[in-house]
């Protein structure tokens, strides 16, 4: 792996915060007995298959159009993940709480994107290499 590049050092924050928002839930409600449906579990597997994910977009680093098309879907599945959060929020019977870990996908959000405009700083330098050439 390749950590002197800018979008991997971004792309491994974004990896941190989602596998830390897959193991623990976004939403808690004060009375346990309640159960919040099937968005906290989802949310939490999504969390997981979308680290993994990034982790593999890492190492993708001697492609750099495949990695920022992989980026681009990471940000998709990331929205997805939020949208799952605020649906379990907003659909819950009771009234939940976030938790610490709630925010997480959105700072993996940012990051992915900003690794994303990284990959396409680098893949246009090489380009303008190669032209000259």
């Amino acid at each position: 792996m390749v950590l002197q590049r800018w979008q991997t050092v971004y792309l491994l924050i974004s990896v941190i915060a989602m596998a830390l928002a897959a193991a623990f839930p976004p939403l808690r409600v004060a009375q346990p007995v309640v159960e919040l449906g099937g968005a906290v579990l989802v949310a939490r597997v999504l969390a997981a298959a979308i680290a993994v994910f990034l982790l593999v977009t890492i190492t993708k680093f001697k492609n750099l159009k495949m990695q920022q098309m992989l980026c681009s879907v990471g940000v998709l599945l990331m929205l997805a993940e939020i949208a799952v959060v605020a649906g379990g929020y907003f659909m819950a019977v009771v009234e939940p709480r976030f938790t610490m870990t709630a925010p997480l996908p959105v700072l993996a959000l940012a990051c992915t994107l900003m690794a994303k405009s990284r990959i396409q700083k680098d893949y246009k330098i090489i380009h303008d290499c190669d032209r000259l050439r």
